[in-house]
Formats: structure tokens, C-alpha cells, sequence
């Protein structure tokens, strides 16, 4: 065969075999170009969510800070606005660096007691806005609404031998802590907090006799009419909460008791910090009337015993009533033939049943007890904490308070 014939094929299909280098690298391009949009949309939508998310999380801070604010009498509308655009800023300031939001509209409802804070922001698309012109840019606008919602919170408190010394020095703390964050001093009577003490059993002074179905005046053990032991109520309404009277009034089992009496809702912190100062330790843990009277100081069907400002709101939805127990130890002590973690356990059954919520804080406590108030609360993922330590238990109470306070706030 001719040379050069042969050298010219060669040639050709080098040139062929480029050609196709050429092609290859033509479709690359062109596939490029759409995945590289898909990416980035991708990519820039993932960075819209995150953005959304923290806008949605600085204008709930924002309407909670300013509905706060608002509980204040003293403070005007534009102070109102003030707090919460601050809050709003201060929150917006950890966000993504090109997160751009113009100054959010705060609407003030004085009359339902209500804040709603709305605000527009947007940020520079990183790839997708380069690719495609239109995606630039994402505008998004947020709402939030804090609206205040009535509380009546029933503080249980073991005062028992075992918490005497530090141990009862940390719950003070602890309560006092609680009823600050809750009621402040500017939500008038919306927050109620009620004190239960118990050890050997529970003193209900001024409402003790009512409930026993006794005189005004009866001193039976000699206590005096400020320190009337009450015991569990026995019978076909031991693990209801309706209204003491004949064959459902509350036991009289016990000539001892707290020297601290129950505390029935009141909003007045220096009363409630008063109360709580005077709690003794001593004596047993019959922890089962506390969680009865915490109950009774919630239910509006004890409202005739009660003061008139301490008489709990009905059972309609309009409040949140809510039972924080605390426990260093067993329920050891009762005074009828049913134990009392049994009897204790019936009623927090009882009480989630008329949607009362609630919270138990295991102190230093054995494992039956960590059973027990977990077991109460319906709920130990959100609403039972173990506290081992007294710093244990002060970040427990205030984590409680949190979040009753962060339950003023709804979309």
C-alpha cells in the first residue's frame, strides 16, 4: 500500500478522535450549566429555610419582651415598641451576615393584652441569584403573636427530715426564684402561684377546718387555728377534687405538720417570698396530701373555702393551671389502707385528665421516687427533671419558669 495513503488515514483519524474531545467537552458545558442553577437553588434554598427560621425565632423574642413590657402599666406604647424592636436587633445580630430585615411593625392590642410583631427581610442568593436573574433575591415576612395567658401554678414543697439544712436553703432559692420569674411585678393577678408545704402531713391552717367539716374554731390537737392538720381524703372522692363536704370531707388523722400553712393563688410576690422563707424541715413525707391540696388550691370547685382573690379560675380553657412536685424522698406515710405513692399516682392521674399540666422535680431522690414523678407528669421527656445536685435544683425550677413563661407566647 502506498505510505502516504496510509500516513493520511492516520491523520484523518487523529483529527477525528480531537473532533471528539471537542464534542464531549461541548455537551459538558451545557450539562454544566442547569446542574450548577440546580446546586445553587438547592443551596440558596436550604439558606432561605435557615434564614426564615432565626427571623421567625428573633420576632418571638421580640413579642414576648414586649408583651412583658406591656403588662407594665408604666410603659407607653412607644416604649412597648421600643423593647421589642431592641430585642428583635439584638436576636437578628446572630444571624447569617447578609440577612437584611427592615425595622418590623409591633401592633399593640391593650384591651385583649396582645402583641403582634411583623417584619420583611431578605438576603443576596449566593449561586442560584447568579445564574438565574429573577432568584436574586428571596423576601420573606414573618409573624408572631404573644398573647398573656392566665396561669394558677401550685407549687408542692417536701419540708421532710431529709431536706433539712442545705438542701432546704436550695429550695427556697429555688421557689422564690420560680414565683419571681413567674409573676414579677407587673402581671398583676393574671399569674397566681399557691405554696403546698407537707412532711408528716399538710397544714391547711385558716382552711383546714372548712375542709374537715369542723367549727371555725375547732383546735382539736391544740395547734391553734393557724396550724390545722389535714390528712387524705378517703372514700368515693379521694382522687377527685370536688368540694369537701359531708362524706367527701378531708382527713383529720395527724396532730402533726408543717408549721407552714398552705398558701391559696395569690400574685403578691412579697407574700409568696415570706411563705417560702418560713418553711421548716422535719418529720416524714406524706407526699400525697400535698399533691391532693395542690390540686384543691387549683380547682374552682374549692373556691367557696377560699379567699375571694384566691378562688381559682374554672375549668374553661381560658387558664393554664399547672402543678409543679418536688421530692427528695418516698411517700412513706399515710393514714388510710391505700399507700401513699398509690394514692398520689391516682390523683396526678385524675388532674392531667381536667388538662392540668404537670411538672415534677426529682431532688436527690431514690429510684422509686424518680418512678413516681415521672409517672405523674404524663410527659418525663418535657416535664420531669432530676436534679442531683442543689445547683440541679435551681436550674430546675428556672427551667420550669421558662417555659411556663415562654407558654405566653402563640402564633
Amino acid at each position: 500500500m502506498d505510505q502516504s495513503k496510509t500516513d493520511n488515514r492516520k491523520a484523518w483519524a487523529q483529527l477525528w478522535q480531537r473532533d471528539k474531545k471537542a464534542n464531549m467537552a461541548i455537551i459538558m458545558a451545557i450539562v454544566l450549566v442547569p446542574l450548577a442553577a440546580v446546586i445553587g437553588l438547592a443551596i440558596d434554598s436550604a439558606r432561605k429555610v435557615t434564614a426564615v427560621r432565626h427571623v421567625q425565632l428573633a420576632l418571638d423574642a421580640a413579642s414576648l419582651a414586649a408583651l412583658r413590657a406591656l403588662e407594665d402599666a408604666e410603659n407607653s406604647d412607644a416604649d412597648v415598641r421600643t423593647i421589642g424592636l431592641d430585642v428583635f436587633q439584638a436576636n437578628l445580630e446572630t444571624s447569617q451576615d447578609d440577612l437584611e430585615c427592615d425595622d418590623p411593625s409591633v401592633s399593640i392590642d391593650r384591651t385583649n393584652l396582645s402583641v403582634r410583631v411583623q417584619a420583611a427581610c431578605q438576603f443576596d442568593a449566593m449561586i442560584g441569584g447568579g445564574i438565574t436573574g429573577d432568584n436574586v433575591r428571596f423576601n420573606d415576612v414573618a409573624q408572631a403573636k404573644a398573647r398573656a395567658l392566665t396561669l394558677d401554678v401550685a407549687l408542692m414543697l417536701d419540708v421532710s427530715g431529709s431536706m433539712e439544712g442545705e438542701k432546704l436553703d436550695f429550695l427556697k432559692d429555688g421557689a422564690k426564684e420560680t414565683v419571681r420569674t413567674l409573676v414579677g411585678g407587673n402581671t398583676n393577678d393574671r399569674v397566681r402561684v399557691a405554696l403546698v408545704s407537707f412532711d408528716t402531713a399538710v397544714n391547711a391552717g385558716a382552711f383546714g377546718n372548712a375542709a374537715q367539716g369542723l367549727p371555725e374554731t375547732a383546735d382539736e390537737y391544740n395547734n391553734g387555728l393557724d396550724k390545722v392538720c389535714v390528712t387524705e381524703r378517703t372514700g368515693a372522692e379521694q382522687y377527685t377534687d370536688e368540694e369537701p363536704g359531708p362524706f367527701q370531707w378531708v382527713g383529720n388523722l395527724s396532730p402533726m405538720c408543717p408549721d407552714s400553712s398552705v398558701l391559696p393563688l395569690t400574685s403578691n410576690l412579697s407574700t409568696l417570698n415570706a411563705s417560702i422563707d418560713s418553711l421548716v424541715a422535719v418529720g416524714s413525707t406524706a407526699g400525697h396530701i400535698a399533691v391532693a391540696w395542690s390540686w384543691y388550691l387549683i380547682s374552682p370547685k374549692w373556691g367557696d373555702i377560699l379567699p375571694a382573690s384566691s378562688r381559682p379560675h374554672p375549668y374553661d380553657g381560658d387558664a393554664l393551671k399547672v402543678v409543679i412536685l418536688m421530692t427528695d424522698g418516698l411517700f412513706n406515710i399515710q393514714y388510710s389502707a391505700s399507700p401513699s405513692i398509690g394514692i398520689a399516682l391516682n390523683l396526678c392521674d385524675a388532674m392531667r385528665a381536667n388538662d392540668i399540666l404537670i411538672y415534677a422535680i426529682a431532688f436527690d431522690a431514690p429510684a422509686t421516687a424518680q418512678w413516681m414523678l415521672k409517672t405523674c407528669t404524663g410527659n418525663p421527656e418535657e416535664r420531669y427533671y432530676e436534679a442531683e445536685t442543689g445547683e440541679d435544683l435551681l436550674e430546675a425550677y428556672s427551667s420550669i419558669a421558662r417555659e411556663l413563661t415562654a407558654l405566653a407566647l402563640a402564633e
